[in-house]
């Protein structure tokens, strides 16, 4: 079967979506409507419930990981606000979601009969990702989907179990910096961690516990710095005041954490094999999955020197995604087989993510098609021709007023004036 012209999409954590009452709506309507979703919306909570009961068993686990309020599906649905901040939650939910809405949009699962050029996943995306390349059946897909969620459960837990080990002030575990180059801010972040220097280690490393570091980079002058709330909103206030735009990403755990992250990863892969998580090689691959962290595709040929289940923790809890350089080459690879192209983004926050690439990187003839649980929505990737006026205060010829300018606009009058 020849692939088609088609890139699926599965954003990472961090969109506020995820908790809306839209987003809830959609996930709802998605397992009222489709008995495969409710089918795989059963599989998951059922498998939630599990690691929680597992997590109560194996010892007590912290206040924050206590997440019995979940015996009811419905609360997997319309999320409690208490919650909103814990990192278990926050991968479970999105995960689902996604899942769920590319089940809802592709009942019959399309990218077994016409299997796409390949698909992205950002961040966490990558688990989703991987759940669709490994299926090839219903049945399939939602097993992998249980599998998938249990192995986010444990990524969220030992993710705010580090976190809480290196700072246990609130707020937000990410900053999106927009309007520096990499190479600028990477300066400005060395010698705000010199002059920030902390004597205290976490155990086994070499990194100072109030160290943030460069994360993910989604454009050319797009990217995030991870660690503490406390320490990032410093570094804003002190180093790129007037010289960026800055927000909080909305993740409450360390992700992309350099050498503090191994301490998480390394707990996962024993909770992966205490729990029996079943996760897929690279032979069960059918289709790429394009690697925003190694900048490249991975196939069922691809020659690994560890496995996919280390680079897929390695990709969330250590390394930075650079879905920048991915794009570009993903850009290249498009352009060069000359066809009309669409990419499909699934789930909350993943559309916004290719809006904000797609302003540095225009792919010609190519459709943006973001799916969610209520259908697919349509969006040519092309730079229009023409002009919008969006804001003014003018005294021109003819137009001393901005509704007296519209008007000489709208009549093609000509207001050049012999002086």
């Amino acid at each position: 079967m020849a692939a088609s012209q088609r890139i699926l999409f599965f954003g990472g954590q961090g969109s506020r979506a995820i908790f809306s009452s839209k987003t809830s709506a959609e996930l709802n309507q998605s397992i009222q409507q489709s008995s495969s979703v409710e089918s795989l919306f059963k599989a998951c909570h059922a498998a939630f419930l599990g690691e929680i009961e597992a997590t109560k068993n194996h010892n007590t686990g912290p206040s924050w990981a206590n997440l019995d309020d979940f015996q009811s599906p419905d609360l997997l649905i319309s999320i409690p606000q208490k919650h909103w901040h814990n990192p278990i939650v926050q991968g479970v939910a999105l995960c689902l979601q996604q899942l769920a809405t590319y089940l809802q949009q592709s009942p019959s699962l399309d990218h077994i009969q016409s299997p796409p050029l390949g698909v992205i996943g950002f961040c966490s995306g990558v688990l989703p990702a991987l759940v669709l390349a490994s299926s090839r059946s219903i049945s399939e897909y939602i097993e992998h989907s249980r599998q998938a969620i249990r192995l986010v459960y444990w990524i969220g837990y030992r993710a705010g179990e580090l976190s809480r080990s290196i700072s246990n002030t609130e707020g937000a575990w990410g900053l999106s910096v927009l309007g520096l180059e990499q190479s600028e801010l990477s300066s400005l972040l060395t010698s705000f961690n010199i002059s920030q220097a902390s004597s205290k280690r976490m155990p086994g490393t070499a990194t100072p516990s109030n160290e943030i570091r460069l994360s993910n980079r989604f454009g050319r002058s797009a990217i995030t710095v991870v660690g503490p709330w406390g320490i990032l909103d410093r570094f804003r206030a002190q180093c790129l005041t007037g010289r960026a735009i800055c927000d909080p990403i909305h993740v409450h755990a360390l992700y992309h954490g350099g050498d503090l992250g191994y301490i998480a990863r390394d707990k996962v892969l024993l909770d992966v094999e205490r729990r029996e998580i079943s996760f897929p090689s690279v032979d069960d691959l059918a289709f790429p999955i394009w690697s925003p962290q190694l900048v490249k595709f991975i196939d069922f040929e691809t020659s690994l020197n560890t496995s996919l289940l280390h680079i897929t923790l390695d990709s969330i809890l250590v390394e930075r995604d650079d879905l920048y350089t991915t794009w570009i080459n993903l850009s290249q690879l498009m352009t060069d087989a000359g066809h009309d192209r669409e990419i499909m983004t699934v789930g909350p926050g993943a559309h916004g993510i290719i809006h904000n690439l797609s302003k540095d990187l225009t792919l010609p003839r190519t459709t943006v098609l973001n799916m969610t649980g209520s259908g697919c929505n349509r969006i040519r990737t092309e730079k229009q021709d023409g002009f919008a006026v969006v804001g003014m205060s003018v005294n021109f010829p003819l137009g001393a007023t901005k509704e007296e300018f519209w008007n000489t606009l709208e009549s093609g009058l000509n207001s050049v004036e012999e002086s």
